[in-house]
């Protein structure tokens, strides 16, 4: 691992190499690098959440399948903006065994959703589409992970990998919504449109499990530091939603199994003792697999009951530009 670590400073930063991390005698941290820091964020961030559910398959009188699309309904949060605060805070102890905490909470103020049925495959022959507002709602991450810190011979670049778990959330509505299209699925006859009076829904989304990453730091120069991350998760989605203007369904879950990727990039510069101030980006890309729906369709409804069926992939993609202040010791 140490070499690992040798060539890929080497590599990026130049004639820098690994030594070895163990105190001697006390546990007095040196100037650099630090054993503490704690950082506190500001800032920017976008949000997009997607998932589409296919037809059931049904049959006529005789027995014969009738045409089920491959994409039914298609339910999409775009532009879901938020005013971000975060914080995170780190320490590593002498023998460099290192521990971080992380979380963030914004408000969202502006976003729009659309929802879209279709009656041909590959979303075509569209006979339901409503555009929605969806600015309002809220986002939130919580992060922690245990690693090993690696520092190099010069002590200006340190790489710490880390093995961890998180959870994600976004809680999302549909308020004052419109219909632009509406026709009869069956006989193609166009139905009213306007405004969708009483629109109050929501949906929640839930992303949690276990994650390893790589974070770095590098002095660039004698008071500023460039730093970064990357992760690869292993989540498991829940998704809860309501529909109150349904009275004929239940609320809903959701449940499927995927994969993310976030990636960090920031800059800090110490403008007083060990106090920075700076800049900082984090990306988001997370998607499932196929999952399932469970939902209960009430009377008068023919096909009443409980039912499970299939959700096409969930994705979820968000990125975030904040402001930093931060202190190490």
């Amino acid at each position: 691992m140490r070499k690992i670590i040798s060539v890929l400073c080497l590599s990026l930063f130049g004639n820098l190499s690994v030594l070895s991390a163990f105190c001697l005698s006390d546990c007095a941290p040196d100037p650099w690098p630090s054993q503490n820091y704690y950082e506190i964020d500001l800032g920017y961030r976008r949000d997009k959440l997607q998932w589409t559910l296919p037809g059931n398959r049904v049959f006529d009188s005789r027995g014969r399948a009738r045409h089920s699309p491959n994409i039914l309904s298609e339910l999409t949060w775009k532009d879901i903006e938020s005013i971000q605060i975060a914080g995170s805070g780190r320490y590593v102890s002498c023998r460099n065994y290192a521990i971080k905490v992380s979380g963030d909470y914004g408000h969202i103020y502006h976003g729009e959703n659309t929802d879209a049925d279709y009656n041909g495959d590959h979303r075509t022959q569209l006979y339901s589409y409503s555009l929605n507002n969806a600015g309002k709602g809220c986002v939130y991450d919580l992060s922690a992970g245990a690693g090993y810190r690696l520092t190099s011979r010069g002590e200006r670049c340190i790489i710490t990998p880390y093995l961890g778990y998180s959870y994600h959330a976004q809680n999302l509505h549909m308020y004052d919504g419109y219909q632009r299209v509406a026709i009869d699925r069956d006989t193609g006859e166009p139905l009213p449109t306007g405004h969708i009076k009483g629109l109050n829904s929501s949906y929640k989304a839930h992303w949690f499990g276990p994650w390893l990453g790589l974070d770095f730091v590098v002095q660039v120069e004698r008071c500023a530091y460039l730093f970064g991350a990357a992760e690869w998760h292993w989540v498991k989605f829940s998704g809860n939603g309501h529909w109150n203007l349904r009275k004929d369904i239940s609320p809903f879950d959701q449940s499927a199994y995927g994969q993310g990727l976030i990636a960090t990039l920031g800059a800090n510069w110490e403008i007083w003792r060990n106090w920075s101030i700076g800049i900082v980006a984090n990306y988001r890309n997370f998607r499932t697999g196929h999952g399932t729906e469970k939902i209960t369709v009430y009377e008068p409804i023919e096909d009443s009951g409980n039912f499970q069926w299939r959700v096409n992939k969930i994705t979820w993609v968000s990125g975030d530009i904040s402001g930093l202040v931060s202190v190490r010791f």
